[in-house]
C-alpha cells in the first residue's frame, strides 16, 4: 500500500509513553509510530509539456528514481522518463542510430535507440574504440582489480586493462 504523493509519512512520539498505532492498525514498537500527516505538498511542476493534454508535467518519485508525469491522472497516464546523463554514447554498430543508457530493473544498461526496429543492447558501458583483433565496439567493464576494455564480440577474447 503507497501513501499519495500529497501525503506525508512522519514518525510522531506519542509523549505519554504509549505504543501508537500505524494506519494499517497494527501496533507500532516504542514510542513512535507512523502517522499520515494532512499537510498538503505540491508536486514540483517543470517545463516539459504533456504531449496528449497540453498540461505542464510534474516530477515525480518512483521505483527506478525521478520521472515527469501528467498532472491530470487518471485522465492523463502519460509519463516520460528524465534524460539524466549527457554523455555521448557511440552509434549502435548493427544499425548506426545512437545508443542511450536505459533505466531497467537490474540496473543500467545501453540499448539502441531504435528499438522495436533494432535489438542490440549491452550490459557494460559502450566506447568509441574498437577491437584491434576483430573490429567490434569496446566495452568499458568495471571490476575489483580496475576498469577493464574488452571486446563486444562474444567469440573474441580481447581484454585490457584501462
Amino acid at each position: 500500500c503507497w501513501p499519495e504523493d500529497s501525503l506525508l509519512l512522519r514518525l510522531t512520539p506519542t509523549g505519554n509513553g504509549e505504543k501508537d498505532t500505524a494506519p494499517s492498525g497494527h501496533a507500532a514498537s516504542g514510542n513512535y509510530g507512523i502517522r499520515m500527516s494532512e499537510e498538503f505538498v505540491p508536486a514540483d511542476e517543470s517545463d516539459y509539456v504533456c504531449e496528449r493534454c497540453g498540461a505542464k508535467m510534474v516530477y515525480k518519485n518512483g521505483r527506478f528514481g525521478r520521472f515527469l508525469a501528467c498532472p491530470n491522472y487518471p485522465k492523463c497516464k502519460n509519463t516520460r522518463p528524465l534524460e539524466e546523463s549527457d554523455e555521448i554514447l557511440p552509434p549502435c554498430p548493427e544499425c548506426g542510430k545512437p545508443l542511450r543508457a536505459i533505466r531497467g530493473p537490474r540496473g543500467i544498461f545501453y540499448g539502441c535507440s531504435n528499438y522495436p526496429t533494432c535489438k542490440f543492447a549491452v550490459n557494460d558501458k559502450p566506447t568509441f574504440e574498437t577491437c584491434p583483433t576483430c573490429g567490434h565496439m569496446l566495452l568499458e567493464k568495471k571490476h575489483r582489480d580496475g576498469v577493464y576494455l574488452s571486446c563486444s564480440n562474444r567469440t573474441c577474447d580481447f581484454s585490457v586493462k584501462k
